[in-house]
C-alpha cells in the first residue's frame, strides 16, 4: 500500500516507460511511411512537419514533467 504518490517520479515513469511504447509504434508508422514517399518534395515535407511536430510534443512533456508549465490530465 502507497502512503504518499511522488507525482514527478509518476510523470517520469509514464514519459520513459510508458511512451515509450507509443514512439516505437510512431517510429513503425514513419517507416511505413518513408517506404511509400518515393524521394520528392512531399517526403521532404513531410519529415520537416513530422521532426518539428515531435520537437514540440516532446518540449511540452518535459516542460510538464519538471513543473514549467501546468499538466492537463484528460480522463
Amino acid at each position: 500500500m502507497f502512503l504518499t504518490v511522488n507525482e514527478r517520479l509518476a510523470d517520469l515513469q509514464d514519459l520513459f516507460f510508458n511512451e515509450t511504447w507509443f514512439l516505437i509504434e510512431g517510429i513503425l508508422w514513419g517507416i511505413l511511411a518513408w517506404i511509400n514517399l518515393r524521394p520528392s518534395p512531399a517526403r521532404r515535407w513531410w519529415i520537416g512537419t513530422a521532426v518539428a511536430a515531435i520537437a514540440v510534443l516532446t518540449s511540452i512533456g518535459l516542460l510538464a514533467v519538471f513543473g514549467v508549465i501546468g499538466r492537463t490530465i484528460i480522463g
